[in-house]
C-alpha cells in the first residue's frame, strides 16, 4: 500500500508543470479566481502564450529592456 501511495504522490508531482506554477503565483500575487474550472484552463491558456511571447522577447539580447506580467495577462 504504501508504494502505492508513494506511486500516486509521484504522478501527481511531475503532472505539476514550471507553468503551472507560474499561473498559480499569478493567481496569487493579483488575487484572481475564476467561476469555472473551463474559465481556469483558458486563463491558463491565455496567460502560456503571454509568457511565451514574454519569453521570447526578453530573450533578444538586442532588447535593452525586460518585459513581465501584469494583471492583464490572462485577459484576451
Amino acid at each position: 500500500m504504501k508504494t502505492f501511495v508513494s506511486l500516486a504522490l509521484a504522478g501527481v508531482a511531475s503532472a505539476i508543470t514550471h507553468n503551472d506554477i507560474k499561473f498559480m503565483d499569478y493567481l496569487a500575487k493579483h488575487g484572481k479566481d475564476y467561476n469555472t474550472i473551463e474559465e481556469f484552463n483558458l486563463r491558463a491558456a491565455i496567460f502560456a502564450m503571454k509568457d511565451a511571447a514574454l519569453a521570447k522577447i526578453n530573450a533578444n539580447p538586442e532588447n535593452t529592456f525586460t518585459v513581465g506580467h501584469n494583471f492583464t495577462s490572462d485577459m484576451t
